[in-house]
């Protein structure tokens, strides 16, 4: 009996999806349009990326540890927090 229901209920899933539109990604797209694999995309890293950042700030974070106060201070907003000293004005003659 549960069989049955579930049966029914995939197949009324199915009609109501029947009206919409399916993509396939292997298509080639239209011309004014980009490829539904690149509409698609995932900008997340892949893991490869995520094991290499979680190696180098692992190495980064051993590696402070031997560095003075000041200079790590520096290193961590000039490098990791990406905050640049200001660049000098150049005066106009």
């Amino acid at each position: 009996m549960a069989d049955a229901h579930r049966d029914q209920r995939g197949a009324d899933e199915a009609a109501q999806h029947e009206g919409a539109a399916a993509v396939s990604l292997d298509e080639p797209a239209r011309e004014d349009e980009l490829p539904a694999s690149e509409r698609f995309a995932d900008d997340s890293p892949d893991p490869e990326q995520v094991y290499v950042g979680t190696e180098l700030r692992e190495m980064i974070n051993e590696n402070l540890e031997e560095l003075s106060p000041l200079l790590k201070s520096a290193f961590v907003l000039r490098e990791v927090q990406a905050i640049r000293p200001a660049k000098p004005r150049r005066r106009s003659a």
